[in-house]
């Protein structure tokens, strides 16, 4: 009978353990260029201090898809290959200065 109030306790324990984890804030952020419908965000305009974690998109890997509308993507000679359009490119070169920003931001390509 002594355990009981220890056991009743037990799941306040637990919980209050698990919310000091630190939250994670997810952005996406859509590169755009020529391998989307639209012409993608704007990475300068991106407040990364609001963010834990950024997933980026869009690389493309070249696999002989039949229907690809995408002449970049066409060549097989790049079989297999990720295709980084131009915009694309110029926004991952902008990447050490978002760390700068945020130092523990994690990026996910």
């Amino acid at each position: 009978m002594k355990r009981l109030p220890l056991l009743a306790a037990l799941p306040l324990l637990c919980a209050s353990a698990l919310s000091a984890q630190p939250l994670m804030s997810v952005g996406y952020f859509n590169g755009g260029g020529d391998v989307t419908a639209g012409p993608g965000g704007d990475i300068d305009k991106l407040d990364v201090r609001q963010i834990t974690h950024l997933n980026y998109s869009f690389g493309l890997i070249y696999n002989d898809e039949k229907d690809e509308t995408n002449a970049a993507l066409k060549d097989p000679a790049h079989l297999h290959e990720i295709w980084l359009s131009p915009k694309v490119q110029a926004d991952l070169q902008k990447l050490p200065a978002l760390r700068k920003q945020n130092p523990d931001l994690k990026v996910l390509l």
